[in-house]
């Protein structure tokens, strides 16, 4: 239950302390006092969106606070959101500042917005003067209904799975559609693979191939450099060979003589070893020149498959392998999506098995609470004066939507020998306001939210219709607290608690307060609102006879 709105700086309300009673409470006014600016305040300090222009003129900032007084069930079902709190005084705050910061907290605690505006649902249910427009709107019926049968959970359940089954399905339809596609590109991959993997390739293999044919082509070249060498160094006349013995058998002698020579000597066997060591790989080399032409036929064939393998799948066999790699990669994706395919056509049936038990639970329970909507607002209609009007529910199932595959739609017949038609067909402005005052009475009993305002539900009404609407948010207000600002007297009499919004101009300053009337002042205002601004003694008479009528007085 709401105890107590502190209200600074919000347009023309400099400072306001209101503090709430149980029952049917009652705020009245001048037009253009601020009575609005309540339900804007209020709004603002439940996480709605608070424009900069409601901050008081010359003002830096401005400031919401409201305490709520919480059964235990409120209490607990607000701790799974906002966690353990002590006691059940729930102290929620809102400051504005003219650069758009809001500094938010919640038991003295810093908190946000979107904190603020998860905890509302919970606290106040706000009933506007536009709600007789959602009325109107066949989309909203569905909404009344799942809130009657409180189908949250269930329903959050159907979304869960409609929401799978329908990414499944597109997944599947994905697939589907690109399948010709991904097996014409299979079959070019594998034999992509099949053509590089059939050739066996080697790292370096290609340079010791062309290597080893640039030999084989300059074969007749090389024998006869080899040769010519052979015999220069060994095997003809006066060879190198011969040259270096003589020399060193000339100096071994002398060094005989004086061993200063003997690393000369030394020196010059070496050569000589030398020589003779090249002379015999010389005569190796020429020999092991005599190829067989298919052998040069054969490298020559292996390169140009190696080339061409090149020239399509990259620059070195490296690459080349590589690229044979990616393929294999893509080639198992594709080969994977088979299974995959089979995997969500699996995953499909059995989420449309889920969805088809789910969805008949939501609408068995949608067709009770249609049945129980229809029967409990046509009776609180009678009690509004309209004993003749048929309210219906009409409930139908068709294709499976993201809210179920329900279409429920309201109709009202004023005219008992004529048929129930759609709302906006039917019913006129004073009509949709006992209408919707009827559903949202029928809806509260079902509803643990203890404190119900309504922002000039009256709208359209008069006489004796005013007086019913009073009477029957009176008659709510013994369930709940019940808070209305009205501009009827028929309503404003009704009330257990009377505040009045006035506004008072100082010069140039404009201010609003709000104050708990008596006795007396209930007696003047309710004249007020008979009679205009100038009180008669008729209207005063009038005033007291209502307030006396209900024992307010």
């Amino acid at each position: 239950m709401l105890t107590q709105l502190n209200i600074t700086n919000i347009a023309v309300i400099s400072h306001a302390e209101i503090s709430f009673k149980r029952g049917f409470s009652v705020f009245t006014g001048e037009t253009g006092a601020g009575k609005s600016l309540i339900i804007d305040s209020l709004n603002m300090a439940l996480g709605e969106r608070g424009s900069r222009d409601l901050i008081r003129f010359g003002e830096k900032k401005a400031l919401v606070e409201a305490v709520f007084t919480l059964t235990d069930t409120e209490k607990s079902r607000l701790e799974a959101i906002l966690g353990d709190f002590e006691g059940n005084e729930l102290l929620i705050s809102r400051e504005l500042h003219e650069d758009g910061r809001n500094v938010c907290k919640i038991n003295g605690m810093l908190s946000t917005v979107a904190g603020l505006k998860s905890a509302a649902p919970y606290l106040i249910n706000i009933h506007g003067q536009h709600d007789g427009q959602k009325l109107l709107s066949q989309s909203s019926h569905i909404t009344f209904v799942d809130s009657l049968a409180k189908n949250q959970a269930v329903l959050s359940e159907y979304k869960s799975v409609f929401e799978d089954l329908k990414k499944a399905k597109e997944e599947l339809d994905n697939i589907k559609e690109k399948k010709s596609e991904k097996l014409k590109r299979l079959d070019i991959l594998k034999f992509w693979i099949d053509e590089i993997d059939g050739a066996a390739l080697a790292e370096g293999e290609d340079e010791e191939l062309e290597q080893k044919r640039k030999i084989m082509r300059s074969g007749e070249k090389l024998r006869e450099s080899t040769s010519s060498a052979y015999s220069a160094l060994y095997g003809g006349e006066q060879t190198a060979y011969e040259a270096l013995s003589a020399a060193a058998s000339l100096v071994n002698n002398a060094a005989g003589l004086d061993n200063a020579l003997s690393p000369i000597s030394d020196a010059i066997n070496d050569a000589l070893f030398k020589v003779e060591d090249a002379a015999h790989s010389l005569s190796s080399y020429a020999e092991g020149l005599d190829f067989d032409p298919s052998e040069l036929s054969a490298v020559e064939e292996r390169l140009e498959t190696i080339y061409k393998l090149k020239s399509k799948y990259g620059n070195t066999i490296p690459e080349i392998l590589q690229y044979a790699e990616n393929c294999r990669n893509e080639a198992d994706e594709i080969e994977f999506s088979d299974k995959r395919e089979k995997e969500l056509e699996k995953s499909i049936e059995t989420l449309s098995e889920s969805l088809d038990k789910v969805a008949e639970k939501l609408t068995q329970s949608r067709k009770e609470a249609s049945d129980k909507l229809s029967q409990n607002t046509c009776s609180a209609l009678a009690e509004l004066d309209m004993k003749n009007v048929i309210f219906d529910v009409k409930h139908e199932t068709g294709e499976y939507t993201l809210s179920g595959r329900d279409t429920i739609e309201f109709l009202v017949s004023t005219n008992p020998s004529q048929p129930p038609k759609p709302l906006q067909n039917i019913a006129s402005g004073g009509e949709m306001s006992r209408i919707c005052l009827a559903i949202k009475t029928v809806l509260s009993d079902a509803d643990e939210v203890q404190t119900l305002i309504f922002d000039e539900i009256d709208a359209g009404v008069s006489g004796r219709a005013a007086q019913k609407i009073g009477e029957k948010m009176h008659e709510l207000g013994r369930e709940k607290q019940v808070i209305s600002i009205t501009h009827l007297p028929q309503i404003a009499s009704q009330g257990d608690n009377h505040y009045l919004i006035e506004k008072s101009t100082n010069g140039s300053d404009v201010k609003t307060s709000v104050n708990l009337l008596d006795k007396d002042g209930r007696v003047d205002e309710i004249a007020r609102m008979i009679s205009g601004n100038e009180i008669t003694e008729n209207a005063r008479s009038a005033a007291l006879d209502m307030l006396n009528t209900k024992g307010m007085v």
